[in-house]
């Protein structure tokens, strides 16, 4: 996926699930909040503002002033810590946390910033690994389907 539309960027940090949402009562009142507890919530709020800030550099330094409203494609690829006790052979990370939910706190970053609406995602390829330095590399496509 390399054409002359694309925008790629590399964000450092440890990459942070989007949690489930928990609808809360009180009274007559409903709201909706993000399920896990302060620490996660501030992890996940620190990755997005990570890769928010990183979106909005390079979309500055291509000359792109407005969110792309046009079908995108999108290849994530996320570096997670390697646990120490692992030997560096070990490529994928099969455990926690989820890919998807890595997906979704990402593309919800990129909304507004790179694309107008994460609904203008029409391919989206990703994948997680392990590596020297934790974070992602983000590229999207502009104005057209799957590569």
């Amino acid at each position: 996926m390399s054409h002359a539309s694309d925008l790629q960027f590399s964000v450092e940090g440890n990459p942070r699930p989007q949690g489930s949402k928990t609808a809360v009562r009180s009274g007559n009142k409903a709201r909706v909040i993000e399920a896990g507890n302060n620490t996660s919530r501030a992890q996940h709020r620190a990755w997005r503002d990570a890769v928010t800030v990183m979106a909005r550099n390079a979309a500055q330094h291509a000359g792109h002033t407005e969110p792309w409203d046009c079908p995108v494609a999108v290849e994530l690829t996320f570096t997670m810590p390697r646990p120490k006790s692992w030997p560096i052979t070990r490529v994928w990370a099969d455990t926690k946390p989820d890919l998807d939910k890595l997906v979704r706190s990402t593309l919800d970053a990129l909304t507004g910033i790179v694309f107008d609406d994460d609904a203008r995602v029409v391919a989206c390829q990703s994948r997680k690994g392990y590596g020297e330095t934790a974070g992602a590399v983000v590229r999207v496509g502009r104005g057209r389907g799957p590569p």
